[in-house]
């Protein structure tokens, strides 16, 4: 549920309200009407698999560290996380 609140500011030539919703999705500065702008990241993961010919688990993983392992996409990702959400300047 929003909480709106009206705010009414005297003196100037023509009738001002401030419409403050609590979530500052919608704001109204007269006849004006402006949304909030908010910027959202999020993450995907990717999956890849390597194939390598080892001793150990231990000796496999080692090999997957090295930069020059020939590593294979194996979806187009999965997993779609939000991360942050945050308002942005109006302008």
């Amino acid at each position: 549920m929003n909480m709106m609140k009206k705010l009414s500011i005297k003196g100037l030539d023509a009738p001002f309200y401030l419409y403050y919703v609590w979530d500052k999705s919608y704001i109204n500065y007269g006849r004006k009407q402006f949304m909030a702008k908010f910027k959202i990241t999020a993450t995907m993961d990717v999956g890849y698999e390597l194939i390598v010919e080892a001793n150990s688990e231990a000796e496999a993983w080692r090999m997957a560290e090295d930069e020059d392992a020939d590593w294979l996409q194996v979806d187009e990702g999965h997993h779609w996380t939000l991360e942050n959400v945050w308002e942005i300047n109006n302008d």
